[in-house]
């Protein structure tokens, strides 16, 4: 039996680590006290990586890590898992909610795209 959905589950998390600009760490709540630690790879989108050797793609990769860490930084987020495995470096692929400052949710995802700060993944 498959699922009919593009995006299997929706969890609450709280974010423990941002690894980069598009992987972090979250404690899922799998509900009946039940969470874990696990990585995520945003779905969908790619942030210029942190150990390029151009210093300006470094730099836009700074950028971009310090706009998540201050959108979800320790914030409790709420997931949607894109499959039911993870991808071929363990991570689990999310689009991440959150709420900003005046109670809206937000698309973490698209608003990284949205402010230039990351680019249409290729394997979407």
């Amino acid at each position: 039996m498959s699922v009919p959905s593009k995006f299997l589950f929706r969890y609450k998390a709280r974010v423990v680590n941002v690894v980069d600009g598009d992987t972090l760490d979250l404690e899922t709540d799998l509900g009946f006290r039940i969470a874990f630690l696990q990585r995520y790879r945003l779905y969908g989108v790619d942030t210029p990586e942190m150990n390029d050797p151009d210093p300006a793609v470094r730099e836009k990769a700074v950028r971009a890590k310090a706009f998540v860490e201050a959108s979800v930084g320790g914030k409790e987020v709420v997931i949607n898992t894109h499959r039911d495995r993870a991808d071929k470096y363990g991570r689990w692929l999310a689009v991440i909610h959150f709420r900003d400052a005046a109670g809206a949710w937000v698309d973490l995802n698209a608003d990284l795209l949205r402010r230039g700060l990351a680019r249409e993944a290729p394997w979407r």
